[in-house]
């Protein structure tokens, strides 16, 4: 289990990861005052972690402010039947020599900042020669979905690059165990 800060820094030594016991409980180490997503670093064998709640609450993608009390009742959620989102994305010679990445992040821009170290709803995956995609086991939700130039999406994370790809994104709407496509064609963005 990881106690994740939203700004992304994590520092084992300070924040190392909780522990699960055979009866499925867990328990973190303390932690510093502050903003933390709580999330899985790992699933069962055959599932996907779908989320980890505090009432109604996902604390791991809204974020819990720890102070000096202890928070109890978190529920860890995982499922057997993840969505995934898969596709082709149109190559042409130039995106082949150049390589192509398709950028998957959410259709809220609030929810492009302080999304701790390991985002779970924004990916950039590589596509196969032949242009096909996948992206497995990401969390229902509303997206926009882009395919751009390998050598501009070290950007992926940046919010001022995600705004201008949205601009021209597909948008994409993906259930609890669906699985979507989407086709693309390599846009162009400027730096």
């Amino acid at each position: 289990v990881l106690i994740e800060p939203v700004d992304g820094q994590m520092d084992r030594n300070v924040t190392p990861p909780g522990r699960i016991d055979a009866k499925g409980h867990f328990t973190s180490y303390g932690v510093p005052g502050g903003r933390y997503y709580v999330r899985a670093a790992t699933a069962p064998t055959g599932w996907t972690f779908k989320g980890a709640f505090l009432g109604e609450r996902d604390i791991s993608d809204v974020p819990l402010d720890l102070e000096a009390t202890d928070v109890s009742d978190v529920v860890l959620t995982f499922t057997d039947r993840p969505a995934s989102l898969s596709g082709t994305v149109q190559i042409t010679e130039r995106s082949a020599r150049d390589g192509v990445a398709v950028i998957v992040f959410p259709a809220d821009s609030k929810a492009w900042m302080d999304t701790g170290a390991n985002p779970r709803r924004m990916r950039k995956v590589a596509t196969s020669d032949s242009g096909s995609y996948n992206v497995p086991a990401i969390p229902s939700g509303s997206y926009y979905v882009a395919a751009v130039s390998e050598a501009v999406a070290g950007d992926w994370q940046d919010p001022a690059f995600l705004e201008q790809l949205a601009t021209s994104a597909a948008h994409v709407q993906i259930a609890d165990g669906e699985a979507a496509t989407q086709s693309l064609r390599v846009q162009e963005v400027r730096r």
